[in-house]
């Protein structure tokens, strides 16, 4: 259905009448179900001077540095500043920012300038007189956004892009616990080593004091096996501790983006495991479980879900677009035009087949999901 409109201001009024239905669902964050102080500050017998409650974001962001640790520290920022994995995720609020401003886009007229050029005889009654004729212009399209099909959609682009933020904010803090666990490991493990080395010497001696008093037949064969397996146990235990400690250097390696012999540098020389101070800060559980990087993903993907279901629902109802042409023409024949028109075209569907009511049925499927997926979300 086609239908000519020449009155701009008709067509300007019609267009705002016309744009102020939305249809869907609005979303609204379903809530957190959780209790508003820790259980453990219920517990008697918990020492409750170790533990505050503050909501400080300032005091909780950096927490590594409450491990008063300068090496820890200096991992930490080289791991923020050079971890592929946080580079990937920060290209992904790249690439959803880029498709918020596409769908955004989706508001606009699309102009283009178009041109033709037409050499050859006119028929007709004109017989077969030679014209050479030419047309340039600009022409535009404009979807209007009747029942908000796109507003829906340009929401859901909007959430996922927040989605996309919180997921790189859940990497930066994945991989600072990754860092700070496999420090702390690494120094664990050099302090095993050299409590192992310490016991090894004390048992190779106390193995050569046994085999003083085998020799003056004081003790038994028995009791020089025992020691030699107790040192050759304990001496077979330092390997496997250096591969361990290899391990978490290659590791650190990794999350920083640097070399392993930089690394190695750095952490060879033994350091005191690093320890919490007596008091430490917490959130009140409300806020921990908003702000989790995690819970925060699986609530925008719920709010993106929300408006794609919306935008589905759109489909239903009649489609307005108006076109529009505005140039200039020459032919040999008929001399210099200045052609315009404006077209308001409608589009109803009235037999899909299903098509679109399986596409709202998916939708819905796809929010329920996400629904579920929040609440697992929050329970974890």
């Amino acid at each position: 259905m086609i239908m000519q409109v020449r009155n701009p201001v008709y067509l300007s009024l019609i267009t705002l009448c016309l744009s102020a239905c939305t249809v869907g669902e609005d979303y609204k964050n379903p809530g957190y179900d959780v209790d508003t102080q820790w259980d453990a500050l219920h517990d008697e017998e918990m020492d409750k001077s170790s533990v505050t409650q503050d909501d400080t974001e300032s005091k909780l962001a950096g927490w590594w540095a409450w491990f008063s640790d300068e090496t820890l520290t200096f991992l930490v920022e080289e791991a923020l500043k050079n971890n592929n994995d946080l580079k990937i995720a920060k290209a992904r609020i790249k690439e959803a920012r880029a498709n918020e401003r596409l769908t955004n886009s989706a508001f606009f007229p699309q102009i283009d300038a178009v041109g033709t050029g037409r050499r050859g005889t006119l028929g007709g009654f004109a017989g077969d007189r030679l014209d050479t004729s030419k047309q340039y212009g600009a022409s535009g399209s404009w979807d209007i956004d009747l029942f908000g099909g796109n507003r829906r959609r340009d929401e859901a682009a909007e959430y996922s892009t927040q989605a996309a933020e919180a997921s790189m904010e859940q990497v930066r803090l994945v991989l600072v616990s990754d860092v700070a666990r496999n420090y702390i490991r690494l120094r664990g493990l050099q302090k095993q080593r050299a409590l192992t080395a310490n016991n090894l010497g004390i048992q190779i001696n106390a193995q050569k004091a046994v085999q003083a008093r085998r020799d003056e037949k004081m003790v038994s064969q028995l009791e020089v096996e025992r020691a030699r397996a107790q040192s050759q146990g304990t001496k077979a235990r330092i390997p496997q501790i250096k591969r361990e400690i290899n391990a978490a250097i290659n590791r650190l390696a990794v999350l920083t983006a640097s070399k392993p012999r930089l690394v190695r540098e750095l952490l060879t020389e033994p350091a005191p495991i690093p320890t919490l101070p007596a008091s430490i800060a917490l959130k009140l559980p409300i806020n921990i479980i908003s702000s989790r990087p995690d819970v925060r993903i699986a609530e925008r993907q719920l709010a993106e879900a929300t408006a794609l279901t919306g935008a589905a629902f759109a489909e239903f109802f009649p489609k307005i677009s108006l076109d529009a042409f505005l140039g200039k023409s020459t032919s040999n024949v008929y001399g210099g035009l200045s052609p315009w028109n404006v077209t308001l075209n409608g589009l109803l569907p009235l037999l899909n087949f299903g098509r679109i009511q399986a596409g709202v049925d998916a939708a819905d499927a796809r929010q329920e999901q996400a629904f579920y997926n929040f609440r697992q979300a929050v329970l974890l």
